[in-house]
């Protein structure tokens, strides 16, 4: 994780004169992703087009993600998302980093469809009994039996309420770590925790359940931290380089290229971002995407900025 001393700012609008007037005054130190590295580049130089459409260009569809999961209606979630971008927008020159852009960005669209549910008086936390938020989170990953069938898969999704829905996509959809989670929702990362293990257990029970119906056992349970190549068979696996019964093992120059070749991959993301996972690739596979139309609309608003 990288830290960055991010400056406070302003930028003229184009009706208040230069467009390249900045005014920076230095602000605490912030947790800013790379990634934001060209919002800020955009801002510093006066160009809120440029700003917006980057904005739209990396995080319309997470957005639109989020209002998806909290909603459960196509239509109405592009609405809240064009107003999700118009409020962004509005506000966009005054951005001063206290956040990251994608936090920022999601928090106005969770705000934004909890106003709308109020408005028709759905609860986005139904069932919660408000026991303590560290009291029993588990983060054993869904088996990948259970997600064979996509189907099954959306029907345990949309059986959630709406915030835990809207959990399980930002985290395992579009990778938000905790910390991002519970910035977002407003939430501290145990309470975070704990709804997104009541989550899995609630898909994981509503999936078993579907299994059995079709005469199927349920599968074993995954641990919480499974071994990256951990299958363990009854039986010797394949045949290897070096013979199970060698004595020597190898030699410590070559343990280095054989961790590659076993498949070893990158240290994780900061902040306990999740690895790849089977929900995650099947979440994938069940994402409409971002329709082309929004997405014009989007930057066709950018553009007038």
């Amino acid at each position: 994780m990288q830290y960055f001393v991010i400056t406070g700012f302003s930028v003229a609008s184009r009706k208040g004169g230069d467009r390249n007037r900045h005014r920076s005054s230095i602000s605490r130190a912030v947790d800013l992703r790379p990634v934001d590295e060209p919002l800020h580049a955009h801002l510093e130089a006066g160009d809120l087009r440029a700003a917006g459409t980057w904005l739209v260009e990396r995080f319309a569809d997470q957005v639109l993600g989020l209002c998806r999961a909290m909603v459960r209606d196509p239509n109405m979630a592009e609405d809240l998302t064009q107003e999700v971008f118009g409020r962004a927008f509005a506000a966009l020159a005054g951005f001063r980093g206290e956040s990251s852009a994608r936090t920022w960005l999601l928090a106005i669209a969770r705000n934004r469809c909890i106003d709308h549910l109020r408005s028709t008086q759905r609860d986005p936390w139904r069932d919660d009994d408000g026991s303590e938020p560290d009291e029993h989170p588990d983060d054993a990953p869904l088996a990948p039996d259970l997600l064979a069938r996509q189907r099954e898969v959306q029907s345990a999704l949309e059986g959630l309420a709406e915030g835990e829905r809207a959990l399980v996509v930002l985290r395992y959809r579009h990778g938000l770590d905790y910390r991002e989670l519970a910035l977002v929702f407003g939430l501290r990362e145990g309470t975070v925790r704990m709804r997104l293990s009541r989550a899995l257990g609630r898909m994981r029970g509503r999936l078993v359940a579907a299994r059995r119906s079709l005469g199927a056992p349920p599968p074993a349970r995954r641990p919480a931290q499974p071994e990256p190549v951990a299958q363990r068979p009854p039986v010797p696996p394949a045949p290897a380089p070096a013979p199970p019964r060698a004595a020597p093992p190898p030699p410590p120059r070559a343990a280095a290229p054989m961790s590659r070749s076993l498949g070893a991959g990158p240290p994780p993301a900061p902040g306990g971002a999740p690895a790849p996972d089977p929900l995650g690739l099947v979440l994938a596979r069940l994402d409409p995407g971002l329709p082309g139309g929004l997405q014009r609309r989007l930057l066709a608003a950018a553009g007038a900025l």
